[in-house]
């Protein structure tokens, strides 16, 4: 929990509140967060993968010069790289 969500906890205890309904909506909050931070990570992770492995394609090309980095000259070619 967070110092201001921990602080709120204290105000509702201070108050004679329980502050268990507050605390399961902000564990739940969390929850959903850290969900979603997973989902784009995965995305991001397939996004990867696939610029690795086109990397790795490029580098086998014969036609692509030995001082240059094929997947960067692609992508900015072709505009494939969206993190």
């Amino acid at each position: 929990m967070r110092l201001d969500e921990i602080a709120e906890v204290l105000a509702l205890r201070d108050a004679d509140t329980r502050p268990c309904g507050y605390v399961r909506r902000v564990l739940h909050e969390h929850v959903v967060s850290i969900d979603d931070r997973i989902a784009e990570l995965r995305r991001l992770r397939t996004q990867l993968v696939d610029l690795d492995t086109r990397a790795e394609e490029l580098a086998a090309d014969p036609d692509v010069g030995a001082a240059s980095c094929p997947l960067i000259d692609h992508v900015r070619r072709h505009g494939e790289a969206r993190a």
